[in-house]
């Protein structure tokens, strides 16, 4: 123990992971993982301590699946980061072990059990989307491409999904809503857009961009333009899809004295409604 320091603590022992009984080690993983304090050390996280925990995890997967799942899907998460493209399958692999182990029957499991569970779950299908998306741009072949795209789509769609039905992820939900337009609108998937739509910080901004991008932009420019009437402070996302539906009308002035009030300060959740990118759509018209 490192007097006053328990997270350090915690870590330390973390690291010392082959010497550890396995019930022990995956409790600290568990543990240091809710602790938004305590980062992994760089010893934690060496391919070497990786596949020990990943092996204590699945010797105790029978005793402990939410325990062991957890850990084993947190050494797989660990993983992704680096990921090469011979290292996919096995990764993707331990990513759907661990899933099935958190997603057994949750009677007699405990609120905590119950929530660590789903986490696993939320975490294991986001990296799976992450491993698609890398294999669609790794994937020389337009038709190979787009079936890793469609995949990561299922797998965004079931990440949305996640995080509706479990509480203590509403957090990360903005962020999967975000992530699943992203995906879904360049696959023209129009119902599954307009459903995550409701879950980011400017929907009709999505609903807009839906418009236009199915040929009506002038539905598109009253959806922004509403939005935007009722705001006290113009949003620069609303800006931007507003200024991509008069573009789209021929109505060019106005589409750059609305790209000319948005705000490069303000975060943007969608690459294309940036000022940047708006003013590059608006040049090459």
């Amino acid at each position: 123990m490192v007097e006053g320091e328990p997270r350090r603590s915690l870590l330390l022992l973390i690291d010392a992971a082959p010497a550890l009984p396995d019930a022990l080690l995956l409790c600290l993983v568990v543990l240091r993982d809710s602790d938004s304090e305590v980062k992994p050390s760089a010893r934690a996280t060496t391919p070497a301590a990786l596949d020990a925990v990943a092996a204590a995890a699945r010797r105790q997967l029978a005793q402990d699946p939410v325990v062991a799942g957890f850990a084993l899907q947190w050494a797989a998460h660990a993983r992704l980061s680096g990921l090469a493209p011979a290292d996919a399958a096995a990764l993707e692999a331990a990513e759907r072990e661990a899933i099935e182990a958190v997603g057994g029957p949750p009677d007699g499991r405990t609120e905590t059990e119950r929530l660590w569970a789903h986490r696993a779950a939320q975490r294991g299908t986001a990296d799976l989307l992450e491993l698609e998306r890398r294999r669609a741009s790794w994937a020389a072949d337009p038709a190979a491409r787009r079936r890793h795209l469609e995949r990561a789509l299922a797998l965004a769609v079931e990440n949305f999904a996640i995080t509706g039905r479990e509480p203590a992820l509403f957090v990360h939900r903005r962020q999967a809503g975000e992530e699943l337009i992203r995906l879904a609108l360049p696959l023209e998937a129009w119902d599954v857009v307009e459903g995550a739509a409701g879950a980011v910080r400017y929907p009709d901004a999505v609903f807009a961009e839906v418009h236009r991008r199915r040929g009506d932009p002038a539905r598109a420019r009253e959806v922004a333009q509403a939005a935007l009437d009722a705001m006290t402070r113009p949003a620069s996302e609303l800006l931007g899809a507003l200024a991509l539906a008069l573009a789209d009308l021929g109505r060019l002035d106005e589409a750059r004295a609305a790209q000319a009030r948005m705000n490069g300060n303000d975060k943007f959740a969608f690459d294309w409604l940036t000022p940047g990118a708006v003013a590059a759509a608006l040049d090459g018209r």
